[in-house]
């Protein structure tokens, strides 16, 4: 079996995909310390 390349397109998705991963968890936290706040008033 040969080891298979990955296109630079699939490449630069995958960086997208990633960096989007990120913000995600970045706004998750954000949303839980805002509920957390909600909740405290």
């Amino acid at each position: 079996m040969e080891s298979y390349e990955m296109s630079p397109e699939l490449e630069d998705s995958h960086e997208e995909i990633r960096k989007l991963d990120s913000q995600l968890d970045h706004l998750n936290e954000y949303m839980d310390k805002v509920e957390e706040r909600i909740k405290a008033h």
